[in-house]
């Protein structure tokens, strides 16, 4: 039954974001800048952590969970196409976090 409702929950997401794209001029950054300040939104009102609760792994889809955990203090790292390694190398990869938070350069530099 969780599985159901996880799949639910994340698939009425997409439905809606597919509506709207398809019905608007929205590109799907403009979709998808929304769908991350909802997130924020509904991680600010405390209403994430419920909706947590009642979907399951569904809520945490990474487009709205996105936000979600920047509020909550986490680092996200995001990679795209090829890494590169060594001690100096970003290629396309980047590192995400909530700067306002005094811990955050801490633990960003270990």
């Amino acid at each position: 039954m969780i599985y159901l409702l996880a799949f639910l929950c994340s698939g009425s997401v997409c439905l809606l974001s597919q509506i709207v794209f398809d019905n608007t001029k929205f590109t799907p950054g403009h979709i998808t800048t929304f769908l991350v300040g909802i997130g924020a939104v509904l991680s600010s009102l405390g209403l994430y952590e419920k909706i947590i609760s009642i979907c399951g792994g569904g809520a945490t889809i990474l487009i709205t969970n996105f936000s979600h955990l920047l509020i909550k203090g986490m680092v996200i790292g995001l990679f795209h196409g090829r890494m590169e390694f060594g001690p100096r190398a970003l290629g396309n990869r980047s590192i995400i976090a909530d700067s306002r938070l005094p811990q955050m350069q801490e633990k960003l530099n270990i």
